[in-house]
């Protein structure tokens, strides 16, 4: 069985992942059976930027398969052909509902065989060992500390700008109480990460812990996963993906979850402005995981999907979500109050309105309702994976298109 498979995602920023696959290859050292698979979601112009990147990674010795989005159309037809209703779960219904291309990596994970995969999106600066005292990369120390365990998933202590919402980093940001921070500018793409001070208000220190710990989520920015697959769960749709799926997947297929206080730091993009209806996206997002999270602790076992649906149901509300917001713009009033600088309050307006848009669409949703299309959403792509996985032909015919998708080494001239 090989070693480890990581899965990286990226979407036309091909500086930021020659970042994240060169500091993965400087801080980590690479075996002959460790793949690496980058699902790219860029425009052509720049998936052809990213080839040149990773071919040179190639010389390196370092096994990287290159999914692009005409790699994908190849095993869509594929799984259309054997399956009608398999773009549920491999599509991208929406710009920023990357469950699709999450569940296409744990599909490669499930063809190849890998005793662990890891997930590492592209805007996380990976196992730098010139972050806190641990000296040990995150990648080097799972096959030895995690051999005897076959159902965990295990988390990355991540540390950066917080992995959150559009409106959780402003409220991070007001927490602070500094309105200046709000409108600072960073050249996040050409961002190394060393610019990260350990007291530094933009940033969140990795969480502290013990060696291992018990915990019910993991941010699948950066964590690893040994799975059995006859029990898996396919990524949910919608925001906060892979934190719903931690939950469920922990509640309905008995999996541990961990965290290594091993320093990953994080590092997308500021806060820029959003389209506000990716602004309710996420507010819709983050009140399934405060459902889910309320629903599964208070019940020690789940029979199945269903059972859970109807906890969920009777827990959600947007009531403390509104609430929360409320007292967000409050606050970002009285720091507009407070400054005289006429571009600070302009950006400060942008940010009141774009939240105070989103709670009045927010209280327009029926939750009821949108929770049930959830559930129901989740239970048949559960169906359609199990089917898929299932299937020796599709399995083969996906295997084979995969292996086509091998990036080849720059050849290099004397």
């Amino acid at each position: 069985m090989n070693n480890i498979l990581v899965v990286v995602l990226t979407c036309n920023r091909p500086e930021i992942l020659k970042r994240c696959i060169d500091i993965l290859t400087k801080n980590h050292e690479i075996t002959t059976d460790e793949y690496c698979i980058v699902i790219d979601d860029s425009d052509e112009s720049l998936t052809s930027q990213n080839s040149i990147i990773l071919e040179k990674f190639c010389n390196k010795g370092f096994k990287i398969f290159h999914i692009v989005k005409s790699t994908r159309k190849l095993i869509d037809k594929i799984l259309y052909k054997n399956d009608k209703e398999s773009p549920l779960i491999f599509s991208k219904p929406s710009k920023r509902d990357i469950s699709g291309l999450r569940n296409l990596g744990l599909f490669f994970s499930f063809l190849l065989g890998f005793k662990m995969t890891c997930f590492m999106d592209d805007d996380i600066i990976a196992c730098s060992k010139q972050f806190g005292n641990n000296q040990n990369c995150f990648f080097d120390m799972l096959p030895s500390k995690y051999r005897i365990e076959d159902n965990f998933v295990v988390g990355a202590s991540l540390g950066g700008i917080i992995d959150e919402s559009y409106i959780g980093r402003i409220e991070y940001l007001v927490k602070q109480g500094k309105s200046s921070l709000l409108t600072q500018e960073i050249d996040w793409q050409n961002y190394d990460g060393s610019q990260l001070k350990k007291n530094s208000l933009w940033v969140a220190d990795p969480i502290p812990s013990e060696k291992r710990i018990n915990t019910d989520h993991a941010s699948a920015g950066c964590f690893a996963f040994c799975l059995n697959f006859n029990s898996v769960l396919p990524f949910p749709s919608g925001y906060n993906e892979d934190w719903n799926w931690c939950l469920l997947q922990s509640a309905l297929c008995g999996t541990k979850f961990y965290i290594e206080q091993v320093p990953v730091i994080h590092a997308p993009p500021s806060i820029v402005p959003y389209e506000e209806n990716l602004l309710l996206w996420e507010s819709l997002g983050e009140l399934i995981f405060d459902s889910l999270q309320e629903a599964i602790s208070s019940k020690d076992n789940f029979s199945d999907l269903s059972d859970i649906h109807n906890l969920a149901s009777k827990k959600i509300t947007h009531k403390n979500k509104i609430k929360n917001q409320l007292k967000i713009i409050q606050t970002l009033n009285s720091f507009k109050k407070d400054t005289v600088d006429f571009g600070e309050q302009k950006i400060i307006n942008t940010y009141v309105s774009q939240i105070a848009n989103t709670l009045n669409d927010l209280k327009l949703v029926n939750l009821t309702e949108y929770v049930d299309t959830w559930f129901k959403d989740l239970i048949k792509r559960k169906l359609i994976f199990s089917r898929i996985i299932a299937n020796k032909e599709i399995c083969n015919q996906v295997h084979k298109v995969l292996s086509c998708a091998e990036t080849k080494p720059v050849k290099l001239h004397d």
